[in-house]
């Protein structure tokens, strides 16, 4: 499940630029994602990462599997890509 351009918009910074924004997270139990760090953004200074790391939890993932067992734990990346006419994840 990708958050909705709504769900997103209250961590954004003022005025934001388009661009995106990556993070990596640890799966969790229920498709949920927790420790989120940031990763890279573009523009650079533009706060994006910081705003993607803050939504993540909203995110739904499935975690990465080893033949049918999820391997709850690892790390996942989280993109989003931002535009002055809404988001895409």
């Amino acid at each position: 499940r990708r958050p909705t351009s709504a769900e997103l918009g209250g961590y954004l910074p003022r005025n934001p630029q388009d661009g995106w924004g990556l993070v990596a997270c640890h799966t969790i139990e229920g498709n949920r994602v927790e420790g989120s760090i940031e990763l890279d953004q573009s523009p650079r200074g533009s706060h994006l990462a910081r705003a993607v790391r803050q939504a993540a939890w909203q995110s739904r993932v499935r975690p990465p599997r080893k033949n049918v067992r999820p391997l709850i734990g690892s790390w996942v990346q989280i993109r989003i890509d931002y535009y002055s006419v809404g988001v895409k994840s």
